[in-house]
């Protein structure tokens, strides 16, 4: 009887781990997508999702990702925080305490980031982020990695080009997370360089009526200005700025690629900044060529190719971490992760590593300005 009963105990241990493996290939592996798809900034979020959800459709028609043995695909899961950051933090909480997902791609927004980051790193869940202000990504916060570069990167591209050429310098910016960011970085590279700025202003984002600023920076002398702004903003200023007859050249970060700029483009004619997408790179073509096959559209860059190369960066270090998120994940991306895919310079790739969160940096960056109605990369 003794024999029978260990026979049977056996059967059904070895039956038990014979069926595990089938279940957990069956399982997906759940990736949250957390961003603004809806209101004036949607023109961020909405390529992000999409180029987050084409390289989850590629990667699935493959099999899914290899966890060690066994292939799971991914399945996105979407919370639209509206780009607001309370409504952020309660869209990461449904997506780990609720949906139960392995990663977080999002938030866009730097005050979202800034608000959602410790929930994130508290619940060591990873984060991946294409927010841009350098405070998301302070040492004490080891599950939360960028998808971008920071804020300071794509200043000093703008200092390095611009420091030498004009004598005063003005600073432009909204209060969100994102604008006072770029002014805190701006203010630090030209410090750096001996440079004192003439005069700082700000405003809500989305104000119609900057009239008062525009008018103050003009009669500061500002010969040049760094403007911390997004798409909607940065037109409301050009269209501004041309009704006072105020032509002086304007850079700042990727905000003003985002493509509703074009339809003010005679406005913002000239206009510079920084971007984390090369035109000239072959995967860069590719992936615009896929993105538009499957959507019909062009999108904003730089959304839509970090999120789809931060896909499959994730992809990579799943496979690594056997399906695993935590702790396992995080140091999977430590270990080193890399992706020559359609953001970065040519020659560079998409990276994350023990010593880089972000997987752009300031050499990668490509300038990019506004010009006959389009972007062009400056020489």
């Amino acid at each position: 009887m003794k024999r029978l009963l260990v026979l049977l105990v056996g059967i059904a241990v070895l039956f038990a781990f014979t069926v595990i493996p089938v279940s957990y290939a069956e399982e997906p592996i759940k990736i949250g997508i957390l961003g603004v798809f809806t209101g004036p900034a949607s023109d961020i979020g909405e390529p992000m999702l999409q180029g987050a959800k084409l390289a989850i459709e590629e990667i699935n028609a493959k099999g899914g990702v290899q966890c060690g043995s066994v292939k799971r695909k991914l399945e996105p899961v979407i919370v639209d925080d509206e780009n607001s950051p309370s409504k952020s933090v309660s869209g990461i909480q449904r997506l780990i305490n609720k949906d139960k997902v392995t990663v977080v791609l999002g938030p866009a927004g730097s005050g979202c980031a800034l608000a959602t980051r410790q929930v994130a790193n508290t619940a060591k869940t990873v984060m991946v982020t294409p927010a841009i202000n350098d405070a998301i990504f302070s040492n004490d916060m080891p599950f939360i990695f960028g998808s971008a570069c920071k804020w300071s990167d794509q200043v000093q591209g703008i200092v390095d080009l611009v420091a030498g050429k004009y004598k005063k310098f003005a600073l432009l910016h909204d209060t969100s997370g994102l604008g006072e960011g770029g002014a805190t970085e701006f203010k630090k590279a030209f410090a750096k360089r001996g440079i004192k700025v003439v005069i700082e202003e700000k405003f809500e984002v989305n104000t119609l009526n900057l009239m008062p600023q525009i008018t103050r920076i003009k009669n500061a002398g500002a010969d040049f200005i760094c403007a911390s702004v997004v798409g909607a903003d940065a037109i409301t200023i050009g269209k501004l700025m041309k009704q006072v007859n105020y032509d002086v050249p304007v850079a700042g970060n990727n905000g003003l690629g985002m493509r509703i700029t074009l339809k003010a483009a005679d406005k913002l004619e000239g206009w510079i900044f920084a971007d984390t997408v090369d035109g000239n790179k072959p995967q860069f073509k590719e992936f615009i060529k896929r993105y538009r096959a499957r959507y019909n559209v062009i999108p904003t860059y730089h959304p839509a190719s970090q999120a789809y190369d931060a896909i499959y960066g994730l992809a990579k270090a799943l496979e690594k971490s056997k399906g695993q998120g935590g702790q396992a994940l995080a140091d999977a991306m430590r270990a080193g992760i890399t992706v020559n895919g359609a953001t970065c310079k040519v020659g560079t790739s998409f990276a994350w590593s023990s010593t880089r969160k972000n997987a752009i940096d300031a050499s990668q960056l490509a300038l990019w300005k506004i010009h006959n109605n389009d972007y062009e990369m400056l020489k």
